[in-house]
């Protein structure tokens, strides 16, 4: 098992929650045969969090756009039916 600081990987994310999902969702993907990043030898979980540590795997927060639907015809229409 690998010796990392908690506090250290907490550095790399926001909260717990995102380091948690970021080890889950890395070690899922080494489970799956994808390359380690880091040359250990360990369980895919302790992989994924020296992977995180080492700086090899970062996350970035989703930024959420607005988005503006276009009306169509058949929306229009719909709409025209519902008023008589």
């Amino acid at each position: 098992m690998i010796d990392t600081n908690m506090e250290e990987l907490l550095e790399k994310a926001d909260n717990i929650f995102i380091l948690l999902n970021m080890a889950a969702k890395r070690a899922r993907q080494l489970n799956a045969g994808s390359p380690k990043l880091v040359d250990i030898k360990d369980t895919a979980v302790n992989i994924a969090l020296e992977e995180i540590r080492a700086g090899k795997i970062n996350w970035q927060p989703i930024k959420k756009e607005k988005v503006e639907t276009e009306t169509t015809a058949k929306d229009k229409e719909k709409k025209g039916k519902k008023k008589k």
